[in-house]
């Protein structure tokens, strides 16, 4: 539901700020600081979606009307 998506959204985003608050990149070591600049860069991006995330897309890469019916050909039908 709309909810959850807004409860998930505020954990991360919570999660982040702590984190961000919690550590100095400059002070981790090379691994634990790949991982804080990759967390980071994840709930950026991710807050900068949220807003978005009632739109639908016709054309979607993967998910697309366009995909659908060869997909369902695909799964359904043996190809001879």
């Amino acid at each position: 539901s709309d909810q959850a998506e807004v409860r998930e959204q505020a954990l991360l985003q919570d999660t982040a700020a702590a984190m961000r608050e919690g550590y100095d990149v400059a002070t981790l070591s090379p691994q634990d600081a790949l991982s804080y600049r990759l967390f980071d860069a994840m709930a950026k991006r991710s807050a900068s979606l949220f807003p978005y995330r009632d739109y639908g897309y016709i054309f979607d890469q993967m998910s697309g009307a366009q995909s659908q019916l060869p997909a369902f050909l695909i799964n359904i039908h043996a190809v001879q």
